[in-house]
């Protein structure tokens, strides 16, 4: 373009654009709704300095709207009539050598185009039209021109060809296979209609069957020479029998009379020429002109009872096989429909499952190399994991067909998938890349009912208890999961076995044996998945069976794990010399760094961590392939961890090596010998597994506190009283020591057998317990005075209790016996003089109200005073307290969040300080299928769940410390 096409009135790009737009208007004609040209004069990053060169560097932009589908595959265009001589020379000139002269059926004679093609490929007649016209009138060539049109057709292509084109034999044959059963007349009842299940037979099948020469009527020796598939895929189909009002309406009499007719079936269809037939219980598999269908029956009274089913009244007489069928057959009528509404539909519906022609089997084996990156020392290294990422798409199709020709054969396995599915989907820490997934657990299941560990007579539930147990002590490292063709089990060792043994910690190895189907698996996740599937079998054997927990809980990693970090700045970008590099490795960046992370914390964490869980997902669910690599480092690095006890996670103290042991990997780890201090106040040693995670991270992944979030200390601040934790005050010590006083009284009637404890701020589950009192210490210190005082001095109540029966005419004396305690207490040191007519003792700054109960039995309960008796609840409560605090160190500060959050909320007026303990009781007495929060943290989430899932409406909760309660007792509760 020379610079005079500047000089105009009208832009040279406008004038362009007009023009292109007139060439396709006329050359498309009613094939396009509408045509957009759009051309750019520069972009963005263009300067005046430039000059004019950089004027018609940007690309145009043609968008074309499709009038219809009819019209824009149409193969003929019809031009002007012969006789118009003037507007056939016009359509002559502007189509070239492309004009021809027909005789159409009608008899006309005129000018036309013709654009010669495949069936498949008449979906490019457009692209062919456009390309021409620019070539033509604007001499571009097609290396100059971009259609986005065919880009992704060879996703779709078998061999040189689309198989959906061969579709019409298929289709030929259902037609004719359809007039066959309709024709039947040797059964009861009619076959009303047939309806196809199968995507094949609706032309979404992203490679639909080709006739199989062994399901010809005359078998082709010639065609058995070329590779096959190793078994016959069948397509489902339904055929509906006519109505009748004897039709059962018992389950099992239904399936006898359903068998009855698909035997009749089969051997009517055994009599027609070219058709062969065979007859199970549930089915009847038809091999026709090279295609096999698998037939079921619904009839129509069956129809009926499913329809009302799914409405406002209920039956149950449809079995489950009968209402999935149904729900098919709804599902096929409605892509039926939208196919001959919308004919580009099956097109866009075909999904590629697996391209097994465009690679050999022999170059992925597990010894070779298919990333020229992955080397050390200039020698390639082998690439399984990449190999076998390949291999699993290659061979998805076989072993789909396998596994639904297992869930075929038994009517319960869809429902225990079902049930496992549900269970793993709820597990987060499961139900991962490195773990399970919803085909492996299809795999295993195959599995077991291949070889005899589970039985068609077993239930949905009882088949989703053994694959659990299975998993849990089966030896997947060792032999692992083999098929084979045969009956045999295990494979021999071989070779390639060993090499799936040294390379891959999980072995689930597919019938073909070339590809190990757990590849992704972990030895990190199995350990998980076997944890998981333990922990629900010992819920399972309790009383009520765990459905709710098995099923409906759902179990994410905050409330899974004690301790939870999230680390937010992981981009690759400025790490790494060569950010893509890490995109060509055998195993993915993601995963590498995973390992590395869990290595580390293994390392320095020692036996403070039961178990640590590594995740970092690739990418968000928004993210888009159009946005480059850039997106793959965004999501940030999850850490899980489960405390392994509270005396080892608040250890102060790490002991390493012997300093005269330099070489030990201590001394290179914390750069020290021997050992290593965390330094802490004693309120704050929860937070030491908080230091040491900062410590390793910031030494060997060059990340600080900045870029880390642990969930850990982020409520303290709500327990905080000033700048401490006012729990770790002196009141417990002041208490032993008002106890030592009690218990050494002597010359009173009955002497004192036991002190109790009954305030919260004495067995540590109090906010904020009292502070010392400057008006009740022994020294009043007149600094103190003038600081914030509370303007009324708490008191914590204790009761003492006498020893005897404690009959009614000793309980009238109560009074008299704390007036004598009092008196005794009087002379002891530090403890001032106390308000008798409340029974209220000062001593060490802290103020102890005073109580007496006698020692009683269960049994004489009923018979105390409304006081007497709150007094003894409150009593076992308290006992209760001091016992789980004994067995649950982290009980304590639980229950402290739990009524600082009650009490934050205006709760306080709905539970009582002793139900908010119970409370939190339960989650600690009932943990699975968790296992006992370890963290503060962890169980203050745990309890926000028990209020926010637990129904409150029908279901009492029951909080049975020692396990006391048996059936009948939670009978009668409920």
């Amino acid at each position: 373009m020379s610079t005079s096409g500047f000089c105009l009135d009208k832009e040279y790009w406008r004038t362009y654009e007009q023009k292109v737009h007139s060439l396709l208007e006329q050359g498309l004609g009613d094939r396009a709704k509408s045509i957009r040209v759009v051309w750019r004069n520069t972009n963005q990053d263009s300067y005046v300095e430039s000059g004019l060169s950089v004027l018609n560097r940007e690309p145009l932009f043609i968008g074309i709207s499709i009038s219809s589908i009819e019209n824009a595959f149409r193969t003929v265009d019809i031009g002007p009539d012969a006789e118009n001589k003037t507007e056939a020379l016009k359509f002559r000139k502007f189509w070239g050598e492309k004009s021809e002269l027909r005789r159409f059926k009608d008899g006309r004679i005129a000018e036309s185009t013709v654009w010669g093609t495949q069936q498949w490929t008449r979906h490019l007649i457009m692209k062919q039209i456009v390309e021409y016209i620019l070539k033509r009138h604007l001499s571009l060539s097609s290396d100059d021109i971009v259609q986005l049109v065919d880009q992704l057709d060879f996703s779709l292509i078998y061999g040189y060809k689309d198989p959906i084109s061969t579709s019409g034999n298929l289709l030929e044959a259902f037609e004719v296979f359809s007039k066959c059963l309709r024709g039947i007349k040797g059964i009861p009842l009619k076959v009303s209609s047939v309806q196809p299940l199968d995507s094949a037979l609706r032309l979404t099948s992203v490679f639909p069957p080709e006739p199989h020469p062994l399901a010809c009527g005359k078998i082709d020796a010639q065609r058995l020479q070329r590779v096959i598939p190793s078994c016959i895929p069948t397509m489902e189909v339904m055929i509906q029998l006519e109505g009748s009002g004897n039709w059962p309406m018992d389950d099992l009499a239904i399936e006898k009379t359903k068998t009855a007719f698909l035997i009749q079936i089969a051997e009517n269809l055994q009599t027609i020429k070219g058709i062969r037939s065979t007859a199970t219980e549930n089915n009847v598999d038809v091999f026709m002109r090279g295609y096999a269908f698998r037939l079921r029956i619904l009839h129509e009274r069956g129809l009926s009872l499913v329809k009302r089913e799914i409405g406002p009244d209920p039956v149950k007489h449809v079995s489950s096989a009968d209402k999935m069928l149904f729900i098919r057959s709804q599902h096929a009528s409605m892509i039926n429909g939208l196919h001959g509404r919308f004919p580009i539909y099956a097109s866009v519906a075909r999904i590629i499952p697996s391209a097994k022609s465009l690679f050999d089997v022999a170059m992925l084996s597990m010894s070779s190399n298919n990333l020229p990156s992955v080397t050390a020392d200039g020698d390639s290294l082998p690439t399984p994991t990449y190999n076998s990422s390949i291999l699993e798409d290659m061979f998805l199709e076989e072993n789909s067909n396998l596994l639904e020709n297992r869930l075929s054969q038994w009517k319960v396995l869809p429902d225990a998938l079902i049930l496992l599915k549900i269970w793993a989907r709820q597990r987060s820490s499961i139900y991962a890349h490195d773990c399970l997934n919803g085909f492996l657990i299809f795999v295993i299941v195959s599995f077991l009912a291949r070889f005899g560990y589970i039985e068609k007579s077993q239930n949905a539930l009882q088949i989703f208890t053994k694959t659990l147990e299975f998993i849990t002590t089966h030896d997947f490292e060792g032999s692992g999961l083999f098929f084979t063709a045969g009956k045999t089990k295990i494979l021999a060792s071989t070779e390639e076995n060993k090499k799936f043994k040294e390379l891959f910690p999980v072995l689930i190895c597919d019938p073909s044996t070339h590809v190990n189907l757990a590849f992704r698996m972990t030895s990190i996740g199995l350990h998980e998945l076997r944890h998981e599937a333990s922990s629900t079998l010992t819920r399972m054997k309790l009383s009520d069976g765990g459905f709710e927990e098995a099923f409906m809980t759902k179990i994410d990693y905050p409330v899974k794990y004690d301790h939870c970090i999230r680390s937010l700045r992981l981009h690759l970008e400025g790490k790494i010399a060569e950010p893509t590099s890490v995109f060509c490795l055998d195993k993915e960046y993601w995963r590498i760094y995973e390992q590395k992370v869990h290595s580390l914390l293994e390392q320095g964490l020692g036996d403070r961590a039961k178990s640590i869980r590594v995740v970092w997902r690739n990418a968000n669910q928004g993210s888009y392939v159009e946005d480059g690599l850039s997106v793959l480092d965004r999501e940030p690095l999850f850490i899980g961890i489960s405390i392994r006890s509270t005396e080892n996670a608040f250890r102060m103290v790490d002991i390493g090596p012997d300093a005269d042991n330099k070489e030990e990997a201590h001394q290179d780890f914390f750069i020290i010998l021997g050992s290593f201090v965390w330094e802490t106040q004693q309120w704050r040693r929860h937070l030491i597994m908080k230091q040491i995670i900062e410590y390793i991270f910031e030494r060997h992944l060059s990340l600080y506190s900045d870029d880390i979030v642990q969930l850990v200390d982020q409520l303290d601040f709500s327990l905080l009283y000033g700048d401490k934790d006012p729990t770790f005050g002196n009141s417990l010590y002041v208490f032993k020591v008002l106890s030592k006083c009690l218990l050494e009284i002597k010359g009173i009637p009955l002497n004192v057998s036991g002190i109790q404890p009954l305030d919260s701020a004495l067995r540590l589950t109090s906010v904020f317990p009292p502070e010392p009192h400057p008006l009740v210490c022994v020294k009043i210190v007149e600094r103190r005075l003038h600081e914030h005082m509370p303007s009324c001095i708490p008191t914590m109540e204790v009761m003492i209790q006498l020893e005897g029966p404690g009959d009614l005419k000793i309980e009238k004396t109560k009074t008299d016996f704390l007036l004598q305690i009092v008196k005794k207490l009087q002379k002891v040191k530090g403890i001032t003089r106390p308000a008798t007519e409340k029974n209220v003792v000062f001593m060490g700054g802290y103020a102890f109200r005073l109580s007496i109960l006698h020692e009683i039995g269960p049994d004489r309960v009923k018979d105390l005073s409304s006081t007497d008796k709150m007094l003894f609840f409150r009593c076992q409560h308290a006992k209760m307290i001091y016992g789980l605090q004994a067995g649950f160190p982290t009980y304590a500060p639980v229950a402290r969040l739990a009524k600082r959050w009650v009490s934050a909320h205006l709760f306080s007026g709905c539970l009582a300080e002793e139900a908010i303990e119970l409370l939190v009781a339960h989650v600690f007495l009932t943990p699975l299928p968790l296992g006992v929060p370890l963290s503060r943290f962890n169980g203050f989430l745990r309890f926000l769940r028990l209020l926010a899932d637990y129904d409150w409406w029908s279901c009492p909760l029951i909080v049975d410390r020692n396990s006391d309660f048996g059936i009948n007792d939670h009978k009668n509760i409920n």
